[in-house]
């Protein structure tokens, strides 16, 4: 491994361990497999295999198989009465180049190629070949990840956590709930919940705007366009801002808020600053108008 490269999977680990700190979420779903190895934890064969349904269950059905004779009274591995031995599997597994297409067998343990898979040893077998088909030979790259994760946040503290649990958080939610938006966000005066620009924001988010322009006010609100997995309100005790909309600022030389200024946002502070609008449809217009042009570079950062 190269040292740019190795830097790359430094910083990238170094970003999960922030992300986890801060509950700010990445929006990229690490498999649990994947977690388990940064944790130093033992995942299951189907963990490996998650997103590999096909070959999922062919592995399941040769443990079937190999539970089934076990039950009857089988004996592992003599000839051709154990059907998993006859299936000629061994401890290794045929791998493609990805880059030259050439064939290759590696062996999952030491000699693999040379022991044989029975109804005894199937389980073992199992957990290796799915192992081996997710890593494929990274297990030096994950652990320059993890070295950089564990410099963010110690073990002891990481081994709270399971595998799906930090997969969770550093992935977001998968949808932006509105009611739990609304809930958690805070006014300043003369803004209040039953203002009527307040109503027609969220009339607007909840019944105008589509799944991806919710993310672009996410984005255009905090800088972030992946909801957190614990809400809008419970991220107060991790010190951050609560979500706030305040008033914009009449400028100095206009007497009253007009219906084509744009919304403003602080989004360090997770400000929202809305103009008092006359109508819905102005609000709607003139949101869109900063969702879609407001947010630009955030997503780049």
């Amino acid at each position: 491994m190269d040292k740019p490269s190795e830097l790359a999977l430094m910083v990238a680990g170094r970003l999960l361990g922030f992300s986890i700190r801060h509950n700010v979420p990445l929006g990229v779903a690490l498999p649990p497999a994947i977690w388990a190895e940064l944790l130093g934890q033992r995942a299951s064969w189907s963990d490996y295999c998650l997103y590999d349904e096909e070959y999922r269950r062919h592995i399941s059905s040769v443990l079937t198989l190999a539970q089934q004779y076990m039950r009857d009274g089988g004996v592992p591995g003599v000839g051709t009465e154990d059907p998993v031995a006859a299936l000629y599997l061994r401890f290794s597994a045929t791998e493609k180049d990805p880059v030259s297409g050439a064939l290759s067998e590696v062996d999952l343990v030491p000699r693999g190629r040379d022991l044989e898979v029975h109804s005894g040893n199937i389980h073992a077998y199992a957990f290796l070949a799915c192992r081996r088909r997710l890593l494929r030979g990274t297990d030096d790259r994950l652990q320059v990840m993890r070295t950089g994760l564990m410099s963010v946040i110690p073990n002891s503290l990481l081994s709270i956590f399971d595998a799906s649990e930090l997969s969770h958080v550093t992935a977001g939610s998968l949808s932006v709930d509105v009611r739990l938006w609304r809930e958690g966000t805070v006014y300043d005066r003369p803004y209040h919940d039953k203002h009527p620009t307040i109503q027609h924001f969220w009339h607007v988010v909840q019944h105008d705007l589509t799944e991806p322009q919710r993310r672009k006010l996410l984005l255009f609100w905090s800088g972030i366009s992946v909801p957190s997995s614990f809400g809008f309100t419970t991220s107060d005790l991790a010190g951050d801002e609560p979500w706030r909309i305040e008033r914009a600022f009449v400028p100095y030389h206009a007497s009253s808020f007009r219906d084509d200024w744009c919304p403003e946002a602080v989004t360090c502070d997770r400000i929202l600053r809305l103009p008092e609008y006359h109508t819905q449809g102005a609000l709607r217009k003139c949101l869109l108008i900063a969702i879609e042009h407001g947010g630009v570079g955030y997503d780049r950062a």
